[in-house]
């Protein structure tokens, strides 16, 4: 039996996700959370194979919150979840420990098959976003100028983008305005920009979805 935690922010997502799920005879919901906070907590009262995690979860941040969760259980796999078939997103969080990136879209046999793959050890992503994968990692191959930053600048920039000010953003991500003011200053500089306008319209023709 698949023990799974759904980690999401809106009940009725965790819902018809836990109907999806339960209605199959090898995986069992044992925990939900709307936040990354109770996510962490319940994870610690409840043992869970995998991780359903909403890449837009209330909290620090998808790749901060995945780091965290890495540390304090390194034997549960997480699956991050999402609206968007965001390739830069998806290479991030990859690479900070991820089991596998599904986008909402995708039919339930295939979160299904993303989650016992996962539970096997294996890494998931969807056939179309492999191949985004692939060119984003292909050595040599040219990048957009947003592939330059930290995963703190990305997660900065996201937020910019969406609207937050600095004191907003560092309440968010538990740092100081004067730190957050740094990152936008190194953000502008590795993109070319000046102002947040152009930041927002750079996410836009980017097609970088900012971060509610």
């Amino acid at each position: 039996m698949i023990r799974v935690a759904l980690a999401d922010d809106h009940p009725v997502v965790r819902q018809g996700i836990r109907q999806i799920l339960e209605d199959r005879g090898d995986v069992r919901v044992v925990a939900e959370a709307g936040s990354a906070e109770e996510i962490l907590t319940r994870l610690a009262e409840v043992r869970a194979d995998v991780v359903l995690l909403d890449i837009q979860m209330p909290g620090p941040g998808i790749l901060e919150l995945l780091r965290q969760l890495r540390a304090a259980h390194p034997e549960t796999r997480v699956l991050v979840v999402s609206m968007h078939a965001e390739e830069q997103y998806a290479t991030r969080v990859l690479k900070a420990g991820a089991a596998g990136y599904v986008t909402k879209d995708r039919s339930p046999e295939e979160l299904l098959a993303a989650i016992r793959t996962a539970y096997t050890g294996g890494v998931y992503v969807s056939p179309d976003q492999a191949a985004r994968l692939a060119r984003a990692l292909t050595p040599g191959a040219e990048r957009d100028p947003h592939e330059s930053l930290s995963d703190r600048e990305f997660e900065v920039l996201k937020r910019l983008g969406a609207g937050e000010t600095v004191k907003e953003i560092g309440a968010r991500l538990d740092l100081s305005p004067k730190t957050v003011s740094t990152y936008r200053a190194r953000i502008l500089a590795k993109l070319g920009l000046e102002t947040n306008a152009d930041l927002v319209r750079y996410l836009v023709e980017h097609g970088l979805d900012a971060k509610p």
